[in-house]
């Protein structure tokens, strides 16, 4: 199965949760050995327009796992470019799966991001 038919799936995720996105995206990679399923993280980006790039990646993607923490709440590259752009996507049929991570509830997240707040979470 080529690249373009797998699904991509877009890790949105703030820098100081690196480690949970690495993590993340082994487990995807491990489970579903790429025959299905294609994580895109932003890693994979070599020369060339950082957000565009990003842009792309996000309108290619069919999913999206939302890595929320306080510092993805409070990223303005997130709440500008991505989460605009991913829930444009959500309105197209598009999955946006939202994964609260570290001390972070629900809660919080509707009074900073009451854009996501309705989407099904995974605690």
């Amino acid at each position: 199965m080529s690249q373009e038919m797998r699904h991509q799936i877009f890790i949105s995720y703030a820098r100081e949760d690196t480690e949970a996105k690495e993590r993340l995206f082994n487990i995807i990679v491990n489970r579903f050995p790429l025959k299905d399923f294609y994580p895109w993280k932003d890693s994979m980006i070599g020369a060339g327009d950082y957000r565009q790039i990003i842009e792309e990646a996000i309108q290619n993607s069919s999913s999206y796992l939302l890595l929320i923490s306080k510092d993805f709440v409070s990223s303005n590259f997130i709440n500008t470019v991505e989460l605009p752009l991913i829930l444009e996507q959500e309105k197209l049929g598009k999955k946006v799966i939202p994964i609260i991570l570290k001390d972070f509830t629900k809660s919080e997240l509707s009074e900073k991001l009451p854009t996501i707040s309705e989407l099904n979470f995974f605690p």
